[in-house]
């Protein structure tokens, strides 16, 4: 838990330098026993020399290189906000482990669903316009979403209760999937995830099968077929090959609007400490305007380095007085958090506020993710 969990810094007014988790990739114990110095009560406000900028010096005098580095690494606010916690695992590290499991790819495929809250549950579908009610099929009573669909319907509670699977009573009705699922994952070893998947996936058949109308299978009757279906999976000598990589979205060349610029954005990272970014912008013709390559700030991950690199390009394009801007790069997560299809509370989000507040610097903009053959 301890790894999953740690704290988002804003102002640095309510963080604890020595006793909470707030430093990529060090817990607050490895921080306290690597320190040059200890002061037990040192808030993180402390560390910031101004908004948005950290105090090296401060940094020297308390930590080794590398734990400063790592610090540095942290994007901070440039308008005061509240320090938060947030879960750590990001939603790759998530994936990384569902990939690994010894099951079937329509299983893992069908976690993945669940933790980008796309399954097509009445309240997703009403979103996009789809009429119909919200009310879930099972229980025709609270409104359907991915959590309620998988966890709190009560039409549910018998069959989880009766398999093998730890936490699932913990969920809350308030809390989205992912965020219960982060907490989740970490309390499980990889027997009673294979389960949970298999039983999320049965669950989902058989609230389809109410909502056509059909017979579905008593508790009881899944009970064992999610129980015999695992066993079956976990005797198999020679288990599924892992599906070819996805194929990037079929996408062709699109004319830009007179007067508005193409952002093209990359970063790349070689090691902890060598990374950069590359812009290039465009005219609508497609000449070249402008050209940046440098280096980076060492950054904790490289969702954080797509982001940084991403913010470079907007502030590029605002000092070359570019009226509207559209952004492109093959960071596809982060281009989902920009256009609102994903949320994030971690050390990325204070980047992607960052980058947010630039568009009013602009009379339009657009963020596109391509696959990186697809960019110009």
């Amino acid at each position: 838990m301890e790894k999953s969990i740690s704290r988002r810094i804003g102002d640095g007014q309510s963080t604890l330098v020595f006793k909470d988790n707030w430093i990529p990739n060090y817990p607050a114990r490895e921080v306290l026993s690597s320190s040059i110095r200890v002061c037990p009560n040192l808030l993180v406000f402390t560390l910031i020399s101004s908004p948005g900028v950290w105090n090296r010096e401060a940094l020297s005098v308390f930590f080794p290189l590398n734990v400063a580095n790592n610090i540095l690494s942290i994007p901070l606010a440039r308008e005061p906000k509240d320090d938060i916690w947030f879960w750590a695992l990001t939603l790759n590290a998530v994936w990384k482990r569902i990939w690994k499991l010894q099951l079937p790819a329509k299983f893992k495929f069908f976690l993945w669903r669940m933790c980008r809250e796309i399954l097509p549950v009445c309240s997703n579908l009403v979103k996009r316009g789809v009429d119909l009610e919200t009310c879930c099929p099972l229980c025709k009573d609270e409104e359907e979403t991915v959590s309620h669909a998988i966890l709190n319907c009560v039409q549910l509670r018998e069959l989880w209760s009766s398999l093998p699977v730890p936490f699932v009573g913990e969920s809350d009705a308030d809390m989205s999937f992912i965020e219960w699922f982060n907490v989740a994952i970490t309390q499980w070893d990889d027997d009673s995830l294979c389960i949970f998947a298999i039983a999320a996936y049965k669950m989902w058949n058989k609230r389809n099968e109410v909502r056509l109308g059909c017979t579905s299978p008593p508790s009881a009757v899944l009970n064992e077929s999610i129980l015999g279906l695992w066993s079956e999976l976990s005797n198999l000598q020679d288990r599924a090959d892992p599906p070819s990589a996805s194929q990037a979205p079929s996408c062709s060349w699109l004319p830009l609007d007179f007067n508005c610029c193409k952002v093209n954005v990359d970063a790349c990272k070689s090691s902890a400490v060598a990374t950069g970014v590359g812009v290039v912008i465009r005219n609508f013709q497609g000449r070249v305007l402008g050209a940046l390559a440098r280096r980076a700030t060492p950054c904790a991950s490289v969702e954080l380095l797509e982001a940084t690199t991403i913010l470079a390009g907007m502030e590029f394009a605002r000092d070359l007085r570019c009226p509207s801007v559209v952004v492109e790069g093959d960071a596809q997560f982060e281009f989902k958090l920009l256009n609102g299809q994903s949320s994030s509370l971690s050390w990325l989000s204070t980047v992607v506020d960052s980058i947010l507040s630039l568009r009013y610097e602009f009379s339009s903009i657009c963020f596109r993710w391509f696959h990186v053959a697809l960019i110009w």
